[in-house]
């Protein structure tokens, strides 16, 4: 069979100025970032025309009750919550990502690896 990703990409659909990621861990918000003017995962970042500025991320309340609810529907423990923006500042909600997923690094709009690594040995070991 001929099965091609890009038959089943919705973001090229949407006029995305912004993307946003809120971590939780047992619903509580640890923190979050932005990307403007984000590059798209189906393009090549080096040839990209996007200016993909990365920066930390102060989400208002009703951002974070939304994700809260996404990760209690879900029963996801320890996540990211995905939403983006179009140019006239509505919100869609993108995707979730669970415990495989990054929380950051030295120098980037946060670092919760050790955050995150401490609370789950306390939840589970």
């Amino acid at each position: 069979t001929n099965y091609k990703i890009e038959d089943h990409i919705v973001q090229e659909e949407l006029p995305i100025a912004a993307e946003s990621r809120m971590i939780f861990f047992d619903n509580q918000f640890l923190g979050a970032r932005i990307i403007h003017d984000r590059t798209r995962p189906w393009e090549d970042r080096k040839t990209s025309q996007r200016k993909h500025k990365l920066e930390k991320y102060s989400p208002n309340d009703k951002e974070i009750e939304d994700s809260q609810k996404i990760m209690a529907y879900s029963d996801t423990i320890l996540g990211c919550v995905d939403w983006v923006y179009d140019k006239n500042g509505k919100r869609n909600y993108l995707e979730l990502n669970g415990v495989g997923t990054g929380f950051g690094e030295t120098g980037a709009a946060y670092n919760l690896n050790e955050e995150v690594a401490i609370r789950l040995k306390n939840k589970f070991l």
